[in-house]
């Protein structure tokens, strides 16, 4: 995903074909290259560091649906394995979802991105001690915590995660707003 990005701006910079054909060439050996389900290899942090978002906007420059097809199923794949709002989940299953125009994966973008428990928001819990330096406050994400969501790299993958989630997902929002909704009405009825 890095290289062929700085590939493509080398292309575009100094006008130098070769590059694009040498991405073009990959692309193309790679969506030969799929497995059973029609995905690349990877897993979620293989997606981080931009790597998604380079992708995007690489996109609408090389016409080799076969590969965009693969990359939008390898989003969706990734996407449901990963736990909660794992890094990227979020926003790969929001980005396979608009792609292949899938319901299930738009919901399930909303699902790992804010959760089922809406009805109580997370509280930002302070972390103080005589083990920790300085006393901090540990950030409070909506959806399922899993683990790395301390601080840094956490707050800037929430944010990306919710920034496409809104974009892409957006044509499923109202479904999954809808099921929750019911879900806390029925649960509010129950003794």
């Amino acid at each position: 995903m890095c290289y062929s990005l700085n590939w493509t701006t080398e292309w575009e910079r100094g006008g130098d074909q070769s590059w694009r054909a040498r991405i073009e060439s990959d692309m193309k050996t790679m969506a030969a290259n799929v497995d059973d389900k029609g995905c690349f290899g990877g897993r979620y942090f293989d997606m981080i560091f931009g790597g998604p978002e380079n992708m995007w906007e690489m996109e609408p420059m090389y016409d080799i649906p076969a590969f965009w097809t693969a990359f939008a199923k390898t989003c969706g794949s990734i996407g449901e394995a990963a736990e909660g709002g794992q890094m990227t989940a979020p926003r790969l299953l929001a980005y396979a979802a608009n792609k292949m125009h899938d319901p299930r994966l738009g919901q399930m973008a909303w699902e790992k991105l804010i959760g089922q428990d809406i009805t109580s928001p997370p509280v930002p819990q302070p972390a103080a001690g005589a083990e920790i330096v300085k006393p901090v406050t540990d950030p409070a994400f909506l959806g399922k915590t899993v683990g790395w969501q301390q601080h840094g790299v956490a707050s800037i993958q929430w944010a990306l995660n919710a920034i496409e989630t809104m974009e892409l997902a957006r044509p499923w929002l109202a479904e999954w707003e809808a099921a929750h909704v019911q879900n806390k009405t029925t649960l509010k009825k129950q003794p």
